[in-house]
């Protein structure tokens, strides 16, 4: 019997099969996490990244194709929309509320992993090669479960941080599809164009859509953006006119343009006013002051002088 199965024989049916066991899948045991959770599978989900949409939507809501658009609208930052579907779906929606919790990954989350993982197979290792007693070996197994039970949390927390913040750009994106169609169908400074019932056009709009998403230069504009550019495009390709929007007759004036003083007003500035009396400066003088001023004139200006007088 060799020292390995000797060590072996001290040890019950379940600490055997518990030192047998060498494979720690992350996603595995994230996935039971989340399942306890009520959050179901991260199956075909990469490391970090959102999840897509839940299985069992209510169709009310909106329709499966625009969340999808959706969904790739905030992920890529390319948005897309079946407005095929989207015409069934509600006539409007309530504005979403912004998710505040976020939770990330570690750069190194995957590292980390590992690292516990082979130290786990390590302690195993030492352990059947006699180098640490069995009361030793559960302490260091205990301490490098912590670890893991740390992870998994961190990795459970940060799915669901990456569910809610997909799910409220979906919500966000829906919810403008849905305010400009209704804009686009009422207001004539759009062209009262109702995509609802217009499936060509419709189909335009979406083509559009898809190919201004699609650029890499339009990742960071908002969603309505997406929309009133592809709407502009389907108004020139079916030459639809439109009307400028009517100036308020009623609006008020602009402050700058009310004149608050008699100073502004031209003639109003006092004697330096260029536009006055020429001869106001005179007007002032009395005495020998008045009679040099005078004497300074010129024959005409002294005759047209004397007549103003």
């Amino acid at each position: 019997m060799t020292n390995q199965d000797d060590q072996l024989r001290l040890l019950s049916e379940a600490e055997r099969a518990t030192l047998q066991e060498d494979d720690y899948d992350p996603s595995e045991d994230n996935a039971a996490a989340l399942a306890a959770l009520g959050r179901g599978s991260l199956d075909g989900s990469p490391e970090g990244e959102p999840m897509g949409q839940a299985d069992g939507r209510d169709s009310d809501d909106a329709p499966a194709s625009t969340l999808k658009a959706g969904a790739e609208a905030s992920t890529s930052h390319s948005p897309e929309t079946d407005h095929n579907a989207e015409r069934h779906g509600a006539g409007g929606s309530s504005k979403p509320l912004p998710s505040g919790y976020r939770v990330d990954l570690p750069l190194d989350y995957q590292d980390q992993v590992w690292a516990n993982k082979s130290a786990m197979a390590e302690v195993r290792r030492r352990f059947n090669d006699g180098d640490l007693d069995h009361s030793e070996m559960e302490a260091e197994l205990d301490r490098l479960q912590d670890e893991r039970d740390q992870l998994r949390d961190v990795k459970t927390r940060a799915t669901v941080s990456a569910e809610m913040r997909q799910q409220s750009e979906m919500d966000a994106w829906t919810h403008s599809i849905h305010t400009f169609l209704d804009d686009a169908a009422k207001m004539p400074e759009l062209g009262r164009v109702n995509y609802h019932a217009d499936l060509e056009k419709q189909a335009d709009l979406d083509a559009f859509v898809k190919a201004l998403g699609a650029a890499p230069a339009n990742q960071h504009r908002p969603f309505r953006w997406f929309l009133e550019e592809a709407h502009r495009r389907v108004l020139a390709l079916h030459g639809i006119p439109t009307t400028k929007k009517p100036v308020d007759m009623r609006r008020r004036a602009d402050p700058s343009d009310i004149v608050t003083n008699l100073a502004d007003v031209p003639g109003g500035a006092g004697d330096a006013d260029p536009a006055g009396d020429e001869f106001a400066e005179l007007d002032k003088l009395t005495g020998l002051d008045y009679e040099r001023a005078l004497g300074r004139l010129s024959e005409e200006k002294r005759a047209q002088f004397l007549r103003s007088v």
